[in-house]
């Protein structure tokens, strides 16, 4: 059974099951206990008939700088993709103000892909942007585009050596003593000798996985009871050094 796209997402649907012995009703607008999340399905009152994926040359740049972006999009039916029935997408550009710094309509190839390039100004704030697309006759109120991708603009400067840091042992127990190798090259690939080394020894908090789950959306976050960050534990060591030659 297929339905037509309807303008008033929020009118109620009934759907009534009359098969002796077996009797059902269902209403859109009635939904305690009976959403699509609690049995593991995506609910989404503003569908996507479009879905897609952006990528950039690279992900930082410097005002004044070329930004080259290119993307492919799939129409989506339930979980099948296939190349879409549209020949445009619109690619706009947000700066770190949600300001639109670019707008365009570009062409699709007979693939479903676009490309397209935007030059930064000399004077642009710094920060993240986004580059992102909506294709024709999806939902111009909807808050979400068919695909997105983020760069950032930085007057960075190209690192000019690489520290690496290796443990002698992945896991040790408690009270256990433990090497550290630390290691500092130019990337040209001398030595950072005589350098002067401040390190530190910080706990972590660590949350194990939750129990493996099939999910009927096209993303997945982690189950478990707490993700992973950033060290946010209290100081155990710390200290100083100097590399060798």
């Amino acid at each position: 059974m297929s339905l037509p796209r309807r303008e008033n997402l929020y009118d109620a649907l009934v759907a009534v099951l009359d098969a002796d012995p077996y009797f059902g009703i269902g209403v859109t607008n009635w939904s305690q206990g009976l959403d699509g999340w609690s049995f593991g399905y995506e609910t989404d009152y503003a569908p996507q008939l479009y879905t897609g994926y952006i990528y950039t040359d690279r992900p930082i740049y410097r005002p004044g700088q070329p930004v080259y972006f290119r993307g492919i999009i799939r129409e989506r039916d339930d979980a099948v993709f296939f190349q879409p029935d549209v020949t445009e997408s619109t690619v706009y550009i947000y700066d770190n103000n949600s300001e639109t710094v670019y707008r365009e309509t570009l062409p699709l190839t007979p693939f479903g892909t676009f490309s397209g390039s935007f030059t930064l100004a000399e004077d642009a704030i710094l920060g993240a942007y986004r580059i992102a697309v909506q294709l024709p006759n999806e939902d111009r109120d909807a808050y979400w585009y068919n695909a997105y991708v983020e760069f950032s603009v930085a007057e960075y400067r190209a690192p000019e050596f690489q520290v690496t840091v290796t443990p002698e042992r992945e896991a040790i127990l408690d009270g256990d003593p433990l090497r550290v190798l630390v290691e500092s090259r130019y990337f040209f690939g001398g030595a950072v000798s005589e350098a002067q080394v401040e390190w530190r020894i910080v706990d972590a908090p660590y949350a194990f996985p939750g129990d493996a789950r099939y999910s009927y959306v096209d993303y997945e976050g982690d189950s478990g009871a707490r993700a992973y960050y950033e060290p946010d534990g209290g100081m155990i060591a710390e200290g100083t050094g100097v590399t060798d030659a």
